[in-house]
């Protein structure tokens, strides 16, 4: 899997953003002016903002003249903590870079903060605070700005203070966190680099000042310098996702075939590109898929896993619909004979597809309908709206292919995994297996094949057993076809109509032992191939 976490130096930088960081560091290490500035790094959540910070920071550390102070605010109880820590946090680093000063930080400003604490700091600006004071305390707590004014100046140090994360607050958290930069941002030689999402942060404060407008001209007064961050590479975000897509087929132990690589190089691009929009959903789309796929590996088709995860993580609300209109997406609204129920089918299917795409733009309505229509050709969705051409012949090969578009295969694509009524591939193939290498153990063969049908799967296992009726060996379709004679009891017959219409797993049953006969020829090899065709017809006779 790939960490989720923010890079730490320039060297790891995939998104080209290493010299817009290098320059923001050295802009703050050289500047002449002796006021404080704050900057303002803004992204959407899971951008690259962190990633950001620490290459500038990166930069910062290599000018002497520069200590970096890096302040969470997450988690304070209330604002006096808030301040106390902050200010705590300032003391710490900068004395711990002045070892040899005798005159230190720490107790001017935890004084500071005592004082300051009790300030009712109701959303007014930093003058109104001063106003609401005694004059005992305005003076005690000029004096002590003072002192810490003439600490950094005196120490010839410039201060870079980092924020991040801002705008995973809660409002009030974040209303009282641009308090305080608007309380201390005027300290010399001090400037703060804050990472926030602007959207965010402006609804945040809006609850305090009335609107969202309000809110931005709220911050556009404390943040001087705003820098969106530089939009990564759509192939630098892609690359991690198609790393991530390698990393789950190697896990798996999975192959893919020459028609499924051009499946999946039809529509993932298509479809998906637009979406990956940051380095963060690229990165949970690629951990999402080594954590799934080696889970169902062998059970599925590896290109419709891949493209249903990439449905899950970039089109949450068409994966949900899928997951909960199985009978639409499979085409099965449209089975049921007469014209007026098909329209109704139609009208049903353009319902919920409608629904799925709803709040995306065109082209991404556009892009869903592409995937949809790979992994659910019945639906139409790409112009026809219907299973026109898609018949009972497609319905198996997708099945034999372990698609999505199977309804034998549709849930495990959900489950991640095998459902407890189901039965999986690995073992059915297992299962056949021994009747090519052990076709003597008949008691035995008999035995595994009632455990298969447990649970109620017997109508299960002989719908997967016909569809490898015609792979199978002459030694292992006499084998099977004995098994199967000698099962007859476990064969569901509750249904009176599946021995005439041949529908339900008894006559489905009856149907695979005769098409397993036809796989033995008669070699007119001492008549043992013909006497054993006899048994077994006899066996069928008796027990069907």
């Amino acid at each position: 899997m790939q960490a989720d976490q923010p890079i730490q130096v320039s060297s790891e930088d995939r998104f080209g953003r290493s010299f817009f960081a290098q320059r923001i560091g050295q802009t703050i290490a050289n500047r002449t002016d002796a006021g404080s500035v704050v900057i303002g790094i803004h992204g959407a959540w899971g951008e690259g903002k962190t990633s950001v910070l620490n290459m500038i920071g990166e930069e910062l550390s290599r000018h002497q003249n520069v200590v970096v102070v890096r302040f969470n605010p997450w988690r304070f109880p209330d604002e006096a903590q808030l301040l106390h820590r902050f200010f705590s946090a300032l003391a710490t680093t900068f004395d711990a870079s002045l070892e040899t000063r005798a005159e230190k930080l720490s107790a001017t400003v935890n004084k500071y903060a005592e004082v300051l604490s009790p300030i009712p700091v109701g959303g007014k600006a930093a003058s109104g605070f001063l106003k609401a004071l005694t004059s005992d305390r305005q003076a005690d707590l000029e004096e002590l700005r003072g002192r810490i004014e003439r600490v950094l100046k005196d120490s010839g140090k410039r201060v870079a203070i980092f924020m991040d994360d801002i705008d995973r607050l809660d409002d009030n958290e974040v209303h009282a966190v641009f308090r305080l930069v608007k309380l201390s941002a005027d300290f010399p030689n001090t400037a703060y680099i804050l990472a926030f999402d602007e959207v965010r942060v402006a609804e945040a404060l809006a609850k305090q000042y009335g609107s969202v407008e309000a809110g931005r001209n709220f911050l556009e007064k404390i943040v001087q310098v705003p820098l969106p961050l530089p939009i990564s590479s759509i192939n630098a975000r892609r690359a991690i996702a198609v790393e991530g897509i390698e990393a789950a087929f190697e896990l798996a132990k999975t192959d893919v075939t020459g028609d499924q690589k051009r499946r999946f190089a039809d529509v993932f691009d298509k479809a998906f590109l637009r979406r990956i929009t940051t380095p963060r959903l690229a990165k949970r789309f690629a951990n999402g898929l080594t954590f799934t796929l080696p889970i169902i590996a062998g059970e599925v088709d590896p290109i419709d896993a891949v493209l249903m995860e990439a449905i899950r993580i970039f089109y949450p609300l068409v994966y949900v619909s899928i997951r909960d209109n199985h009978e639409v997406y499979l085409g099965e609204i449209f089975d049921a004979p007469g014209e007026s129920i098909k329209k109704e089918a139609k009208d049903k299917l353009l319902t919920v597809i409608d629904k799925a795409l709803a709040g995306l733009y065109q082209d991404d309505k556009q892009a869903a309908r592409l995937v949809i229509q790979e992994l659910f050709p019945r639906t139409g969705v790409s112009g026809t709206y219907g299973p026109r051409g898609y018949g009972p012949e497609y319905i198996a090969i997708w099945a034999k292919s372990q698609r999505i578009a199977s309804k034998d295969y549709f849930r495990r694509y959900f489950n991640y995994g095998v459902p407890s009524d189901d039965i999986s591939d690995h073992e059915l193939q297992q299962f056949i297996d021994h009747f090519n290498y052990l076709p003597q153990m008949g008691t035995l063969m008999t035995s595994e094949l009632e455990t298969l049908a447990a649970n109620n799967r017997a109508d299960v296992l002989i719908r997967k057993l016909r569809q490898h009726e015609d792979e199978l060996s002459e030694v292992a379709s006499a084998s099977l076809a004995q098994a199967i004679a000698a099962s007859g009891k476990i064969l569901p017959t509750s249904h009176s109509t599946d021995r005439y219409f041949g529908l339900g797993a008894y006559a489905q049953a009856t149907a695979l032992i005769r098409h397993l006969l036809k796989n033995i020829q008669d070699e007119g090899e001492t008549g043992k191939t013909s006497n054993r065709n006899s048994q077994l017809n006899c066996a069928v006779t008796a027990r069907f």
